[in-house]
């Protein structure tokens, strides 16, 4: 590692500390934590009477309030949790009464986790997930439904609740989620055989604002099921401007050694879309080891990008056409492998900031990873002191994990995920663009 970046990864560590006394201190660059926020950038919580509390989803609110979504436990079965953030980093206890809400979806002691969140435009929140049974051997999809003050909404599925199930398959797991422009709702993971790890297929529903299925989509009954190979499941969606959906996530054939970055879209009505890629599907090899799609967004220009995990160490971005073909303009195969820090990445979250990629990650030596990437795939070493990203931690933390980003309308980065304090606690930073 450079003395510069040693130096940089020291400042927003531990020198980050002294920025909290200075407002917006002249010299805070991009890739400085947002002192403005709990103080220093950081802020944790550790939800009642638990544990292990880890958020897998972040969600910034049309009123500037943020809301974190993942789950809570304490060694037994997992619980879905919400909690909900001022602006400026304070819990904001108008949401379910104190700033969190816990739940047993199904009430029978399974695992639940919230993977998702999205924003209705009437101010709703919707957390996508999934439910299992109390001995794991069968799952749903899962779709919360909240009221601006945290309660579950009623006029959504009768209880503020819906549950997915698939015909045929005692697996069905909810990844990701989105509004689309109608007020439709999708969900998209994977559903298969509990027990299985070669009988796994994409997955996606639609259901209506009233949280029921719609039967107009898929094939009659709201759902679509999209078979590669063996091992296949969604964990990326984007919604285009025509309202198709683009999905990513992995396909893995038994008889192959590696997983593959795989993409499908659907049109609005659920079919997969022939114009890309010619069937609607696409399967890209980037490298001679494990890959999968993590992330996805769309350009201004149609143009889409991905962010994918190879052989859990560097990344892998990704460009494709409006028809579904690796962009040759982009590196001349549509691909770029990246390991900018020797500890090694995991599972990536990306973010648009107009052509530029903002990309996070947590390090496999328990850091929160943020960097900036150009158009090109270059670092961006307008950001970062030079380096283009930084390496931070939570405040006495540990270890410190960010599983989700997002982009605040003033372009400030938010990371979602845990800080182990003793405890493994809910963990959210900010971090200036």
């Amino acid at each position: 590692m450079s003395t510069q970046k040693l130096f940089r990864r020291v400042f927003v560590t531990v020198i980050g500390f002294a920025i909290a006394v200075l407002p917006n201190a002249a010299w805070a660059a991009p890739g400085d934590p947002d002192t403005s926020f709990d103080g220093d950038g950081f802020q944790t919580l550790n939800l009642p009477g638990s544990q292990n509390d880890e958020a897998y989803a972040v969600l910034q609110l049309s009123n500037g309030r943020i809301v974190l979504g993942g789950e809570t436990g304490s060694g037994g079965p997992d619980d879905a949790a919400v909690a909900r953030f001022r602006g400026n980093g304070g819990l904001d206890t108008s949401f379910s009464g104190d700033g969190s809400f816990t739940l047993d979806i199904r009430g029978v002691g399974g695992d639940d986790r919230i993977e998702e969140l999205a924003q209705q435009d009437d101010g709703k929140i919707l957390a996508f997930g999934w439910a299992e049974n109390a001995d794991g051997s069968a799952s749903h999809m899962a779709i919360l439904r909240f009221r601006t003050n945290g309660t579950l909404d009623p006029t959504f599925s009768g209880d503020g609740l819906l549950l997915v199930k698939f015909r045929g398959y005692t697996g069905a797991f909810g990844y990701v989620g989105a509004v689309q422009d109608d007020g439709g709702i999708l969900i998209a993971g994977q559903v298969g055989t509990i027990g299985s790890e070669t009988d796994w297929d994409f997955a996606i529903a639609r259901i209506t604002a009233g949280g029921r299925l719609d039967g107009t989509f898929g094939g009659g009954d709201g759902r679509a099921v999209t078979n590669f190979s063996g091992d296949d499941g969604i964990q990326a969606m984007a919604i285009q401007s025509d309202g198709k959906a683009l999905v990513g996530g992995w396909a893995h054939n038994p008889g192959q050694d590696n997983y593959r970055s795989a993409f499908a879209r659907y049109r609005t009505n659920g079919t997969l879309d022939p114009t890309f890629s010619g069937d609607g599907k696409k399967i890209l090899d980037v490298s001679d080891v494990n890959d999968e799609v993590d992330s996805i967004g769309i350009r201004g220009d149609g143009k889409s990008v991905a962010v994918s995990g190879v052989g859990g160490d560097p990344l892998a971005l990704i460009r494709l056409t409006t028809r579904g073909k690796a962009d040759p303009t982009f590196h001349g195969d549509g691909f770029l492998i990246v390991d900018p820090v020797p500890a090694g990445l995991g599972d990536a979250d990306l973010d648009l900031a107009g052509k530029k990629l903002i990309v996070t990650a947590e390090t496999f030596d328990n850091q929160i990873f943020v960097a900036r990437f150009k158009p090109n795939g270059d670092l961006d070493t307008g950001f970062g002191g030079g380096d283009g990203f930084i390496l931070a931690t939570f405040p006495g933390a540990s270890q410190s994990s960010p599983n989700a980003s997002a982009l605040q309308s003033n372009g400030r980065i938010l990371t979602a995920g845990f800080a182990q304090i003793g405890s493994q606690d809910f963990g959210v930073a900010r971090f200036l663009p």
